[in-house]
């Protein structure tokens, strides 16, 4: 049985209010209320500065958020926040993002200053925790743990029973995984969304990132995986193939998990709406694993190897793969 744990938290939305900063309309048209709050008072020259780190394919709010899970500090009081640099200085994996670090605790200053948390506290906690009260009772239905395990296999397996939520005003359109099973979500997606967010998250990585990079070049040299990463808005959050790759494979792990779990009624229609169809790998994946693939393996890992040694996936064939799988289906896609 899954443990859920669903609650809100400050910290969380006031890193999120540093996408609103970039200015796109993928933020700011989702939180239009809070755009028009804190815009007006955003100090232009951080503004700037924001806008160049986006260019650089960083997400500053799902990236500070990670961050901020370093610490279990629930508070509202900045300078405990801000303690969380200092801890993950000595992680090892956020050593590439650590000349961020002062331009992010310059920022979180910043929002914290323009009334955050009175704002927060006021417009946005009671709905927070109304729906938080809602989901916990009914998430027990869900054993995402469980069923993420069963996918992952031997040697990737998840330790534990506690899944936690941190549900978020501002968070869309990102879910963003934390530390130590959890993930961070946004109010305006039912709990079934909410189930098959927690399911993605729990999925990466999918097996070891070393691996991922290994397999990456012979995807990013198809014309039809490249064709799918020119689609990405510089919001994606994937400036690479390799994490463009293992977000394909998480995706099709996880609608391959939600659709068994009833929270995902129409997988192939999915990949094409979702992120604007750039997951082309995903439905191949997902189509091998229906057709037992995993079954026949220790793990994930090892399946991923199996579709590729088989033909089922095949770098150079991605496009005549994908179109076989909506034909096949009798699903139209217009990625031709």
């Amino acid at each position: 049985m899954t443990d859920w744990i669903i609650k809100p938290s400050y910290k969380y939305d006031l890193a999120n209010v540093c996408n609103l900063m970039t200015g796109e309309a993928i933020y700011k048209d989702r939180h239009p209320e809070a755009y028009e709050f804190f815009a007006p008072k955003f100090d232009q020259g951080l503004v700037e500065q924001v806008k160049l780190v986006l260019k650089q394919g960083i997400l500053l709010g799902p990236g500070i958020s990670s961050i901020l899970s370093v610490t279990d500090y629930d508070g509202c009081e900045l300078e405990p926040i801000l303690e969380a640099f200092e801890v993950a200085t000595k992680v090892p994996f956020f050593a590439a993002y650590s000349s961020f670090f002062p331009l992010c605790k310059v920022l979180l200053t910043h929002v914290h200053a323009l009334g955050a948390y009175d704002y927060w506290r006021q417009n946005c906690l009671p709905a927070l925790e109304t729906e938080c009260q809602r989901m916990c009772e009914e998430a027990v239905n869900y054993p995402v743990i469980e069923a993420a395990n069963g996918l992952l296999g031997a040697g990737h397996a998840k330790q534990g029973t506690e899944m936690k939520l941190y549900l978020a005003h501002w968070a869309a359109p990102h879910g963003t995984s934390l530390n130590s099973q959890a993930f961070l979500s946004d109010l305006r997606w039912d709990l079934k969304s909410q189930v098959a967010i927690a399911i993605h998250e729990l999925l990466h990585p999918p097996f070891e990132r070393e691996e991922i990079r290994r397999l990456a070049p012979g995807f990013a040299a198809d014309p039809f995986f490249q064709e799918g990463r020119a689609r990405l808005p510089l919001t994606s959050g994937y400036p690479n193939p390799e994490d463009f790759l293992e977000e394909n494979l998480v995706e099709a792990a996880h609608i391959y998990l939600a659709e068994q779990m009833g929270v995902e009624d129409n997988p192939l229609e999915y990949f094409i709406k979702h992120d604007e169809g750039t997951h082309v790998v995903s439905p191949i994946v997902y189509d091998a694993l229906k057709l037992g693939v995993r079954e026949r393996c220790n793990n994930l890992k090892e399946a991923i190897h199996l579709m590729i040694e088989e033909g089922l996936l095949t770098p150079g064939k991605l496009r005549e793969q994908y179109e076989a799988i909506y034909e096949r289906t009798g699903i139209e896609h217009p990625y031709k």
